[in-house]
């Protein structure tokens, strides 16, 4: 399927994320027809229509809970990451509820998006969602410490909506370093010193990497080391700011203009600049972890983590691609195992859907597909002239 449109901007960053919204309508059309924009309020009012009248009481007190947090939510972008899940469960544990008082909301919720998904149907016959999120349930290791406020020493996960409004008030040179810090899951100081000679050409996946010298990779251990040697994977997005940097410095993959020059980031400022202030506040993320407690670069790589929790990466893959296992990358990685980490760094696009399975080539850009089955839609954009 190859659909042809123009975006109605000139502006690259804006097409780009028209692009995004774009592949992820194709991917809901295409695997479960067009979808309605049912929210979670209506969905708990369909689950309490079906209750017996023994389960009514029950019932109200779990969704009385779910429309406060979630009610004006629409159900195909819930799961279990998302903000304000995580603060429902978080404010539920810290007024002392059970865990098992907050698994059995988090059971009602569960319910309700399977219902949409297998059960429920609107006036033309489709489904009231596409294949439903995986909603865990809580283990006592979830158990949070009460807190008043948020916890500022705790990272925070950026929603679709946040990401979106972050980057469109920050120009396009720091957006394309920021963005590829988002989906990689480095720290500030790799991605300001990311050399191209760094760059590993693998030709029997056809891919090519990142693999960082332990010094470089900005993260002190015990034993007075310097971090680890680390392989950067490269999902859709992360190549594509790579590509769009290809050619502009000799020796560093992203850098800024200075005095109308291309140069590096500077040592002490890194990514942290005027822009990027000014970016935090417009997107409303000021306080986002606490009073005084903004949304930081390193917030970028926790993000990264939890939608790779979110997508079901294990644990193992996740500390891989996060850069928390020792040793040299000649040693850790084969091709097959560089393979997986690039699988899983994919999910981190594909969260955007919370639709599994699914490669998506944009037409300015195309890399090798990596799961046998999946389908791969041609989705082309043009910015208007």
């Amino acid at each position: 399927m190859e659909i042809r449109e123009s975006t109605g901007t000139s502006n690259r960053k804006e097409a780009q994320e028209i692009l995004n919204a774009r592949v992820a309508e194709v991917r809901e059309e295409m695997l479960y027809g067009k979808q309605g924009s049912w929210t979670m309020e209506q969905g708990c009012a369909r689950y309490l229509e079906e209750r017996r009248d023994d389960q009514i009481e029950d019932a109200m007190n779990h969704t009385k809970i779910i429309v406060k947090y979630l009610g004006k939510v629409e159900m195909k972008y819930i799961h279990i990451s998302h903000p304000r899940v995580e603060k429902l469960i978080r404010d539920r544990l810290n007024e002392g509820k059970k865990i098992n008082t907050v698994n059995h909301t988090l059971k009602v919720i569960r319910k309700i998006l399977n219902d949409a998904s297998r059960a429920w149907r609107d006036e033309d016959g489709l489904p009231w969602l596409g294949a439903p999120p995986l909603i865990k349930l809580l283990t006592e290791d979830d158990r949070r410490k009460p807190a008043t406020t948020p916890d500022a020493s705790k990272g925070y996960a950026l929603s679709r909506q946040e990401e979106t409004e972050l980057f469109r008030h920050l120009p396009d040179r720091l957006a394309k370093a920021l963005r590829f810090s988002l989906h990689t899951g480095v720290r500030e100081s790799t991605v300001v010193n990311l050399r191209w000679e760094w760059e590993v050409v693998i030709p029997e996946l056809g891919i090519s990497v990142f693999d960082v010298p332990a010094r470089y990779m900005g993260k002190k251990v015990k034993g007075g080391k310097n971090g680890e040697d680390h392989r950067i994977v490269l999902n859709s997005v992360a190549l594509q700011a790579v590509e769009e940097s290809r050619g502009e410095h000799p020796e560093f993959v992203f850098t800024r203009i200075v005095g109308g020059k291309i140069v590096k980031y500077g040592e002490v400022e890194k990514l942290y600049q005027a822009e990027w202030r000014k970016a935090v506040k417009a997107a409303g993320l000021r306080d986002c972890r606490g009073s005084n407690a903004h949304f930081r670069i390193h917030d970028l790589k926790h993000t990264f983590g939890s939608r790779l929790r979110a997508m079901g990466v294990d644990f193992e893959d996740r500390q891989d691609l996060l850069g928390h296992k020792n040793g040299s990358v000649t040693t850790l990685y084969s091709g097959a195992e560089t393979l997986n980490l690039l699988d899983s760094a994919e999910k981190v696009v594909e969260w955007y859907s919370v639709k599994p399975k699914l490669s998506i080539s944009a037409a300015s850009h195309t890399r090798p597909s990596v799961g046998q089955n999946s389908q791969a839609v041609l989705v082309r954009t043009s910015a208007s002239r």
